[in-house]
C-alpha cells in the first residue's frame, strides 16, 4: 500500500511540474571510504565519521631538473672538479605530480602529501661535488602528517612511508578544536577572503567564484577558485573553501603550480586505524622547543 502511495504521489508532482525536494549534501547517506595512500593503515575494525578531500596537482619547479643538474655538473668539469656527469632515467623534463588528501574526523586530522619528483637514488652520496655521479629517476615520495587532539595536550606524528621512519612530538595542551567544523578545516589551510570575482567555474560539480589571490608579491599570478555559499550544492564544510589553485612566476609560465580538489565526501566513514601511526615505522619522541607547559 505504500509502495502504491508513492507511486500515485510522484505521478501527480510529474504532472503538476513541481520538483520532489532534493537532500542537500550534508544530508546525504554516509559513504563508506577505502583511500589509496600508498601504504596499508592500521585497521582497528571502527567507523569513525569523517569529512574526506583530495586534491590532486602538478607544479614546475624541481630542484632536481636534469637540466639544472647536468649545468652545474659542466661548470664543475670546466674547473676541474670532477670529471663524471650523473645518469638519467627519462621524466627529468616533466612536472612533479602532487597529490594530497586531507581527512577530518572530530578530533583528529590526517593530512597526506604525495609527490611523484624526479630525485637521486637512495644512498647516493651528498657530498659537494657528488651529485655528478648520482643517478636520477622518478620516486615517490609520501609524508604523512596525524594530529590528535587530546583533552590535555596535542599529539603530532610525521612520518615518511618510504624510509619508514618518523617522529611524534607531544604539543601545546588544553586545546579542543572540532576538525570537522568550518574552523576545523580552515585549521588545516584557512579561509581565503575572496574580494571581487573575476568569473565563475566549477569543480566536482560544485559551483565556485574565480578570484585572484595576491597571497605573495613574488607571484605573478595566484587565482583560486572558492566554493560559493548558500547553494544547494556546496556541503555547508566547503563554503568559501578553495578548490582549485593556479600560481606562476618569475615572469614565466614555465613556473607553475596548480592543484584541483578531485574528490568530496563530506559524510564518510572510515576505519579509525587510519588515525594511527602503521605498524613497521621507527618513530621517535620530538620535543618541539617552542612548547612550554600551562602554569
Amino acid at each position: 500500500m505504500n509502495t502504491l502511495k508513492h507511486m500515485i504521489f510522484l505521478m501527480l508532482v510529474s504532472l503538476s511540474g513541481i520538483e520532489p525536494a532534493r537532500a542537500k549534501p550534508d544530508d546525504e547517506a554516509p559513504v563508506a571510504i577505502v583511500p589509496q595512500l600508498g601504504y596499508e593503515p592500521k585497521s582497528n575494525g571502527i567507523s569513525e565519521a569523517v569529512v574526506y578531500l583530495e586534491f590532486a596537482g602538478e607544479e614546475s619547479s624541481n630542484k632536481n631538473a636534469k637540466a639544472t643538474i647536468e649545468s652545474q655538473c659542466n661548470e664543475l668539469r670546466k674547473a676541474g672538479l670532477t670529471s663524471s656527469m650523473p645518469t638519467f632515467d627519462d621524466g627529468g623534463q616533466d612536472p612533479s605530480k602532487t597529490r594530497r588528501i586531507t581527512i577530518l574526523a572530530t578530533h583528529m586530522r590526517y593530512v597526506l602529501i604525495q609527490s611523484l619528483a624526479y630525485s637521486k637514488l637512495p644512498g647516493d652520496s651528498i657530498a659537494k661535488g657528488a651529485i655528478c655521479a648520482d643517478h636520477f629517476r622518478l620516486r615517490v615520495q609520501t609524508d604523512v602528517t596525524i594530529r590528535k587532539l587530546l583533552p590535555d595536550r596535542i599529539v603530532e606524528s610525521k612520518f615518511n612511508v618510504e624510509a619508514k621512519t618518523g617522529r611524534t612530538s607531544t604539543l601545546r595542551p588544553g586545546v579542543m578544536v572540532n576538525f570537522k567544523t568550518s574552523y576545523g578545516l580552515g585549521y588545516d589551510r584557512g579561509i581565503l577572503k575572496p574580494g571581487q570575482s573575476t568569473g565563475m567555474s566549477e569543480v566536482l560539480g560544485l559551483p565556485c567564484a574565480l578570484v585572484p589571490s595576491p597571497l605573495n608579491t613574488a607571484l605573478d599570478v595566484n587565482e583560486g577558485c572558492y566554493a560559493l555559499a548558500d547553494s544547494d550544492k556546496v556541503p555547508k564544510i566547503m563554503e568559501g573553501r578553495s578548490l582549485k589553485q593556479t600560481a606562476t612566476w618569475a615572469g614565466s609560465e614555465k613556473n607553475f603550480s596548480r592543484q584541483e580538489a578531485v574528490k568530496l565526501v563530506p559524510n564518510g566513514l572510515i576505519d579509525s586505524g587510519v588515525f594511527d601511526v602503521p605498524p613497521g615505522m621507527a618513530m621517535r619522541e620530538y620535543t618541539d622547543p617552542g612548547f612550554k607547559a600551562a602554569k
